[in-house]
């Protein structure tokens, strides 16, 4: 099926060379989603767990409300003209002061009537030679298959996920655990989280990070005082990620060294992991034991 949006950078035309090279898995997370073209194009039954993610508060919330309160988004359309005037209105109002059924149906209205599908400032577009976008008589039709697809993918908004999955040397899962997080921000500020289990192994913990920049986060703890029943075990992993837009907003510099006489950065020069991460939702996945006498955080 297609996306039912257009959105800015989407993967509508690289869907057909992308999906098929989408190895086996279980979960299937899209940090950058946009209109998911992705999403909605691969096969439903190829992914355990789907997860959506984007910087776009309006943009999660639409999916959000499209999955879950369909209904009442519609009945919200039988009492909206395609117009100008109707367009500027919606684009006036603050997202921030709209129940969430309201700001998805100002985010759906403004992003299928503007020009080129701008989020920021758009401007009102309407063709002479074919027919509006947003068609209010076929709404509910064209959304009930977007409302089944959506039943059980997760929609993220501006969190970070720090998640952690606790095997022995011997790759059995390690459960029980008590693990806590320190995170270093950009302004180096610290903080501190208790990741709760959430899955054999598996424990996560959720934080909103404020600035764009290097954070470090250390993950400690080990099994309970209490359960003697256990063989004690001790973990502790440290991993950094960086905080920053997604590519298609990035400055391409290429050539500056030679225009200005100075050496252009390649991040081959530096052995640095690359581990960019987007305000939305990053998934920190500790991989490598400090000894190998030591449990496994991958």
């Amino acid at each position: 099926m297609n996306s039912f949006l257009a959105y800015l950078g989407g993967k509508s035309l690289l869907t057909r060379k992308i999906i098929p090279k989408i190895p086996e898995h279980n979960c299937y997370v899209e940090v950058f989603a946009g209109a998911a073209w992705l999403l909605f194009k691969k096969e439903e039954n190829t992914s355990d767990v789907e997860i959506i993610n984007d910087i776009n508060l309006d943009l999660i919330t639409l999916y959000r409300v499209v999955k879950h309160h369909l209904e009442e988004f519609i009945r919200y359309f039988k009492w909206v003209l395609v117009s100008r005037d109707e367009f500027y209105r919606f684009r006036k109002e603050v997202p921030e002061s709209l129940t969430d059924i309201q700001r998805a149906v100002r985010f759906y209205y403004l992003l299928k009537l503007g020009y080129a599908a701008r989020i920021k400032d758009p401007s009102f577009s309407i063709a002479t030679t074919s027919k509006p976008r947003l068609n209010l008589l076929r709404t509910e039709e064209e959304l009930s298959a977007v409302h089944l697809r959506l039943a059980r993918v997760v929609q993220r908004g501006d969190q970070t996920v720090v998640m952690v999955d606790a095997r022995d040397t011997s790759g059995d899962y390690l459960n029980g655990l008590q693990l806590d997080a320190s995170v270093i921000n950009a302004q180096l500020q610290t903080s501190s989280l208790q990741l709760q289990q959430t899955a054999p192994g598996r424990y996560e913990a959720v934080f909103t990070p404020e600035d764009e920049g290097a954070y470090f986060v250390t993950v400690a703890g080990g099994t309970p005082e209490t359960a003697d029943s256990l063989a004690p075990q001790s973990v502790v992993q440290t991993a950094g990620w960086v905080l920053s837009y997604s590519s298609e907003y990035a400055v391409d510099v290429s050539g500056t060294g030679q225009q200005t006489g100075h050496h252009t950065f390649d991040k081959r020069d530096a052995q640095i992991p690359n581990q960019k991460m987007h305000r939305g939702m990053g998934f920190l996945s500790v991989k490598r034991a400090l000894a190998e006498d030591k449990p496994r955080l991958r």
